[in-house]
């Protein structure tokens, strides 16, 4: 059975949603480059780093591959490590080189066809991670804020209350824990720090989901799954409440 037949069952048999990564796409670009001379071991190595980062995209909040940001290529790899039985995909330079070119190269192509709008993202990526004489990935992942955090389903008398948290929400949280466990004492600082009508709203929208799942009276129960807030955490919270 040759690849492209491969993928084709692949894409019929084990995907039941659309996927991020099409199949026209891979199966395009490896014909672009059997045509330009690549041996089907190469073709396989490719079509099997594609085919892994889709297992981990699966779990992405990102489905544009253009807007993936490039910290989380380094998180992505970490997942492989342990998600992947396969040597190919321990965590190491010679690795994580091949994995992150690979990749480099077929999201060249996709803007070149104009499929994703650019892949600035994972060249910055393959620079700052493998560009250098060794690994280096992303120790302390530069949250803005818009990122998911968690999302919380419970019951209710009339069915379930939904609600989707971001860092800034749970940056929020961290600050209230600060502010004498006081909402009303976190607007007034609110009022004092840049974009202070946006945070005020977003401290206002934070209450009302919190509210609405019956977390308002204690909402650090959010943070019990992933464990009590850093140094670190508090430090991204007030660099991104406090600083423009």
């Amino acid at each position: 059975m040759n690849i492209f037949e491969d993928i084709n069952i692949y894409y019929e048999t084990s995907i039941d949603l659309e996927p991020d990564v099409k199949r026209e796409w891979v199966d395009g670009y490896l014909r672009h480059e059997k045509s330009h001379g690549a041996s089907d071991i190469k073709l396989r190595s490719i079509w099997s780093d594609i085919q892994s980062f889709m297992f981990y995209q699966g779990r992405s909040e990102h489905h544009d591959l253009s807007k993936i940001p490039y910290w989380e290529y380094s998180v992505c790899l970490e997942w492989m490590q342990g998600h992947i039985l396969s040597k190919d995909y321990e965590l190491n330079f010679k690795n994580t080189k091949r994995f992150l070119g690979n990749m480099l190269v077929f999201c060249k192509f996709l803007a070149e066809k104009g499929y994703i709008a650019n892949c600035a993202e994972i060249e910055k990526a393959y620079s700052e991670i493998c560009g250098g004489k060794k690994l280096n990935l992303v120790s302390r992942i530069p949250y803005t804020g818009t990122e998911e955090y968690t999302a919380i389903s419970v019951p209710t008398k009339t069915g379930r209350a939904d609600a989707t948290f971001t860092m800034s929400d749970y940056w929020l949280i961290i600050l209230y824990m600060s502010s004498k466990m006081s909402w009303q004492h976190l607007i007034e600082v609110a009022k004092s720090v840049p974009k202070s009508e946006k945070k005020t709203v977003q401290i206002r929208t934070l209450r009302a989901k919190l509210k609405n799942i019956g977390y308002l009276v204690h909402p650090e129960a959010l943070m019990r799954p992933y464990g009590p807030p850093t140094n670190d955490d508090m430090d991204d919270a007030s660099r991104w409440f406090f600083n423009k």
